[in-house]
């Protein structure tokens, strides 16, 4: 849920499938707003927009009533015997 008229927001996992709520993922968002891209920068546009979402490289949860947490960056993510450590 994204309270923005307009925007849709969602968190998923590694392989782009989206999480259920208090999973945490990687923060993606669409919508009219959004960006239509990086100037010049093709490969970084094609790493960033995927299927008309924004995914924004910053990890979080949805809870069950659509409020979100932001938990960190994806690149400073360490992930140790399945589980999902975030650096303090």
């Amino acid at each position: 849920m994204c309270r923005l008229p307009g925007m849709e927001l969602k968190v998923v996992d590694s392989e782009g499938q989206t999480l259920p709520p208090e999973k945490a993922g990687e923060i993606c968002v669409r919508g009219d707003a959004l960006m239509k891209g990086y100037r010049g920068q093709p490969e970084a546009t094609a790493r960033a927009l995927q299927g008309g979402w924004l995914h924004t490289g910053d990890l979080g949860i949805l809870d069950g009533q659509g409020r979100l947490r932001v938990l960190d960056r994806r690149d400073d993510l360490i992930v140790s015997g399945g589980e999902n450590i975030y650096p303090a």
